[in-house]
């Protein structure tokens, strides 16, 4: 007959007791002084161990513990500032929202308001003036400032009453301050409908500037057709020119010197009619 051994415990097989120790550390003690015959101080280093073990486990977990609480109150912390600092944000735009609605805005006119005329209610004056100081037309009122076209809004810093009420106001594109009569401002928003008629009317005399000379004033067409009807077309001198706005067309009156048939050097004046873009031209008189 074959002698069978006994087999060992699971606790006594080397996976059991590697198992033992790294999820069950506190029963190796136990086992080490019950089922063990090793030396007294084997058994004393053993346990030591062991206990050494547990303690940094549990030092380790309550750690790692403390850390995730810290770093959730700092979140938290975090998350508050930053609701505290959007709250602050948006009561100060608030308040920049009431001071900015505080402002009393207007809008620059040039309406026709007189109830006899046949322009009531069409855009009659596209640019107003804005005056150094307030007062009724022909008193004091210093130099003008600039001039705005009609819709131009305004804010209006002050209010002053004498003949009229005059306003004290401020553009911002261009920025234009200066006085107004209460006669060119009003509440009422710009229709379309008068937008467009005041960029027809600056067209319009943009293209009445470009037939005029920025150095003398003189015309541009008007100088060349007395120069080809002249004896002596470079004894030309330029003097003066105005012009009377027809609405439909241009009277142009030029002055100038030039030489005669006998040389001598005399004065004269043309009157023209031109058109509004300048392309037609027709001599009316010439003294």
């Amino acid at each position: 007959m074959t002698e069978q051994t006994p087999s060992k415990p699971w606790f006594k097989k080397w996976w059991g007791i590697v198992l033992t120790v790294l999820f069950f550390p506190f029963v190796v003690p136990y086992l080490v002084w019950t089922q063990t015959k090793w030396n007294k101080w084997v058994k004393i280093g053993i346990t030591l161990f062991c206990l050494a073990f547990i303690i940094h486990s549990n030092t380790t977990n309550t750690i790692k513990t403390e850390s995730t609480n810290i770093s959730n109150t700092n979140k938290k912390t975090v998350d508050n500032a930053s609701d505290s600092t959007t709250k602050i944000e948006s009561t100060s735009q608030k308040k920049v929202d009431n001071i900015q609605t505080n402002k009393k805005m207007m809008y620059l006119t040039g309406v026709d308001k007189d109830e006899a005329s046949e322009t009531q209610g069409e855009v009659a004056v596209y640019k107003i003036n804005i005056w150094e100081k307030y007062g009724e037309q022909g008193g004091n009122r210093g130099e003008v400032v600039d001039t705005l076209p009609h819709g131009t809004e305004v804010e209006i810093l002050e209010e002053k009453t004498t003949d009229q009420k005059y306003y004290k106001v401020k553009s911002e594109s261009p920025n234009v301050e200066g006085w107004v009569s209460e006669l060119f401002v009003t509440n009422e928003k710009p229709t379309k409908e008068q937008l467009k008629a005041v960029e027809d009317a600056k067209e319009r005399e943009d293209k009445i500037k470009r037939q005029f000379s920025v150095w003398d004033g003189s015309h541009h067409k008007l100088n060349e057709l007395i120069k080809k009807a002249m004896n002596d077309p470079g004894s030309y001198q330029h003097v003066e020119t105005n012009y009377f706005d027809m609405k439909d067309h241009l009277i142009v009156n030029t002055t100038f010197r030039g030489k005669n048939a006998f040389g001598a050097l005399i004065k004269n004046t043309v009157k023209a009619k031109v058109s509004i873009d300048g392309d037609d031209i027709e001599i009316i008189e010439q003294f």
